[in-house]
């Protein structure tokens, strides 16, 4: 059984590894893989049976989704960006349109403004430091997403299929394998400028369009 403390250092051995390499990325880089990957995106997911997407507002160097938030607004998809809940440690998601402002949070996130209707997505787009070829995510450790995913997943129980997370990330993200704890949330699907991956072949996918 690995030692608790021996899978938070080699954690956070990977995080200054991925994170150093990230943060060497030019913002021309980053635009244009960002765009690759939406395209993979859309090349991957038929939009017209997705219902409610999460998304995120990018930070340190992150692949930015916008692009893909916005053109599945323009497509009439229910688009949605988290908000952090500092007491339950978890996040909630909040409308977002094309256009609306954005609000800087005590935690240095991009959060919609007032108080926007909270609604739970059945796709989640989520950040990630790390994966590896079994799914296997690693976050900044702050474990939000986590408890999130796995929160949400209790209320998608009687059709957990309908319930997809897909990781966005830079190809060079990947490492061989991840040490991971049962804490840890999967991911389904990886979506990278080179391309989009599953992991779990037993559920049912929106591919198409």
């Amino acid at each position: 059984m690995i030692n608790s403390e021996t899978t938070t250092l080699e954690k956070q051995n990977i995080r200054k590894k991925i994170l150093s390499l990230r943060k060497k990325m030019s913002s021309k880089k980053v635009q244009k893989n960002s765009l690759a990957c939406m395209e993979n995106f859309f090349r991957t997911f038929n939009t017209q049976v997705l219902k409610k997407v999460a998304g995120y507002s990018s930070i340190h160097s992150e692949l930015n989704v916008m692009p893909i938030l916005q053109k599945l607004d323009l497509a009439g998809v229910t688009c949605l960006l988290p908000v952090v809940d500092k007491y339950s440690r978890r996040l909630s998601f909040r409308n977002w349109r094309y256009g609306d402002n954005l609000i800087l949070s005590e935690m240095g996130v991009s959060e919609p403004m007032g108080r926007r209707r909270e609604c739970i997505p059945n796709v989640i787009l989520t950040p990630l430091v790390a994966y590896d070829q079994f799914g296997s995510r690693l976050g900044y450790g702050g474990g939000f997403y986590d408890r999130t995913i796995d929160h949400i997943k209790q209320q998608f129980m009687h059709d957990p299929d309908d319930f997809l997370i897909i990781g966005i990330a830079y190809s060079m993200q990947k490492v061989e394998k991840l040490p991971c704890n049962d804490l840890d949330q999967k991911l389904d699907w990886i979506v990278t400028e080179k391309g989009a991956k599953s992991f779990d072949y037993e559920k049912k996918y929106f591919i198409g369009g």
